[in-house]
């Protein structure tokens, strides 16, 4: 079912394994503007779905609020991080469902991602253009 998006992320990335925030956002909505408006929204659905998954304790014990590391607030860790740990792509997601949340920080210091690049707000912005964000 979540084909479509891990497609289109991969490709945001263009090619190569990290990409920072910024310039993935820009490629990620230049890809959803090619879409038309029903597709998007099949994205989205899959989006959220995806969002869903890491709202779990595992995911948790990546919060400054319960030990973890990721200090940026609720609304920041639920929203922006899980959102940046999405468009990493489907590899990250599966290792974390095999690892957990060690899987997520082994990916930051990898690639020795800034905090601006996983604090970064937010890749679900993306849609906002495209998706009627109150239905």
């Amino acid at each position: 079912m979540t084909k479509m998006v891990w497609d289109i992320i991969k490709e945001s990335k263009g090619g190569k394994p990290y990409l920072n925030s910024e310039e993935q956002y820009k490629n990620f909505k230049e890809l959803l503007s090619q879409l038309d408006k029903e597709t998007v929204e099949k994205v989205y659905e899959e989006w959220t779905e995806l969002e869903d998954e890491l709202r779990c304790d595992e995911f948790e014990k990546l919060d400054a609020n319960y030990g973890g590391m990721i200090s940026v607030g609720l609304d920041g860790f639920y929203i922006d991080f899980a959102n940046w740990v999405l468009v990493q792509g489907e590899e990250l997601l599966v290792q974390f469902k095999k690892e957990g949340h060690q899987a997520i920080m082994d990916y930051i210091q990898k690639h020795s991602v800034p905090k601006s690049d996983y604090s970064f707000e937010c890749m679900g912005y993306a849609f906002h253009d495209f998706v009627d964000m109150d239905e």
